[in-house]
């Protein structure tokens, strides 16, 4: 099974910046052009992750190894794409690409191999022309159609595995959540990116949450060994964030960088006890009581509601002690939803070898 979430409002500011393409955003409204995501997996990964996934199969063997191939529904301007693949219990290189044949002319845009080796091209803002590549991500500049995504894996047909892609505007105008209170995640370790070597601690705000919110699963992901895992070697940056499923695919956690217009489907996990590990970025003095006066890309962790508040593991804080945090509910959801609302989401249990 696979969602297409509620047609976001979207922000006029962004709107009125398209210009020559806000006839292409009428076009796509009109052909009914929505935030989706598509989900396909083993049923070991389905029936752990706790979003619908389709067990359809979808692999076939090449000289390479192996790929996988999903038709992509259209795809507003302005839009962000977001794959992801998890190979639990499995470790071999893989790269995302995305394919518009009836384009003219023709593109083709690749994402950096997944892990990435030294002499890899760094993707980052390489452009053509209806897509920019983003390191682990695609921005649309025009109506896309007729698209397919395309993972090509470097070594066998997966026992398990999860394939995940997701879009939605890059820009909208986020709601507060309705839940008035969902009781926090427990067991999680609070730990702070500080306690890294200060010459990355400031860098490796992804591989702190995400080992935050995988604690509560397995004594190994830890803070060094999720630091380790997560540093790309192309890039030298630590919040690339296939490299962050990874490491959860290695413990046995099928996971995905999921995108979201509001919170109806955040609710929903923090009610099944899943955290979110959220992408947010604020201006400055707009995010009141973080560690940071403002942040253009910071990863922290959700793990429940309060009222009018969000509770969260900041891993900026200066100290362990420190990192569990509340932040104002409208304030948060514009950090986080106004632009690009991506997250972690792993499954809350391993993926179990079929009886």
């Amino acid at each position: 099974m696979n969602q297409q979430q509620s047609v976001p409002k979207i922000d006029t500011k962004l709107v009125r910046k398209l210009g020559a393409r806000a006839k292409q955003f009428t076009l796509c409204q009109m052909s009914h052009c929505t935030p989706f995501s598509l989900r396909y997996g083993s049923a070991s990964c389905a029936n752990a992750y706790p979003l619908p996934v389709s067990q359809q199969p979808l692999w076939q063997a090449n000289e390479r190894g192996c790929s996988a191939s999903i038709d992509l529904p259209e795809i507003a301007p302005d839009s962000i794409v977001v794959p992801s693949l998890s190979l639990p219990t499995q470790t071999t290189r893989f790269q995302f690409s995305i394919q518009i044949p009836n384009s003219e002319p023709p593109e083709t845009s690749a994402l950096t191999p997944v892990p990435s080796a030294k002499d890899d091209k760094n993707t980052n803002s390489a452009s053509t022309g209806a897509l920019s590549a983003h390191i682990d991500c695609w921005h649309t500049h025009k109506l896309v159609q007729g698209a397919t995504l395309t993972v090509q894996v470097d070594g066998p047909i997966p026992l398990h595995w999860m394939l995940v892609v997701s879009s939605r505007p890059l820009a909208l105008q986020p709601q507060v959540p309705e839940a008035v209170a969902i009781e926090p995640v427990e067991g999680m370790q609070a730990w702070s990116q500080h306690n890294g070597p200060a010459a990355i601690a400031r860098r490796i705000c992804s591989p702190t949450a995400t080992a935050m919110a995988l604690s509560r699963l397995d004594p190994q992901a830890n803070f060094v060994n999720s630091v380790a895992a997560c540093h790309d070697v192309a890039t030298n940056a630590y919040g690339v964030w296939p490299l962050a499923i990874n490491f959860g695919a290695r413990l046995g956690f099928a996971g995905a960088v999921e995108t979201f217009t509001d919170w109806s489907l955040p609710e929903q996990l923090l009610e099944q006890g899943i955290p979110l590990v959220c992408s947010v970025r604020w201006d400055k003095d707009t995010l009141k009581n973080a560690p940071m006066p403002s942040s253009q890309g910071h990863l922290v962790v959700l793990y429940g509601l309060n009222q009018d508040q969000v509770l969260v593991m900041d891993p900026a804080a200066a100290t362990d002690d420190q990192v569990p945090r509340r932040y104002d509910a409208q304030e948060f959801s514009t950090a986080w939803l106004a632009r690009r609302g991506a997250a972690y989401v792993f499954a809350g249990l391993p993926v179990r070898q079929p009886s």
